[in-house]
């Protein structure tokens, strides 16, 4: 079961979720423009971390985490 989430803005930043979290899911938690937003599950924060990490773009953390 995924527990985190990570929203990827392209060029921007990449924030860090709860799956449940309700910022996620205030527009219906479907990109407007798949191009520039993208959503990723993971299973637990520390590998949404290191995805975050790796995309080379400033890290967000909610305050639900």
């Amino acid at each position: 079961m995924f527990s985190h989430e990570v929203f990827k803005k392209s060029g921007d930043y990449a924030a860090i979720h709860r799956a449940d979290c309700g910022h996620l899911r205030k527009h219906g938690g479907k990109p407007k423009d798949p191009t520039k937003y993208e959503y990723n599950a993971f299973t637990s924060v520390a590998n949404a971390h290191i995805y975050a990490q790796s995309t080379g773009l400033n890290i967000k953390i909610c305050r639900c985490v």
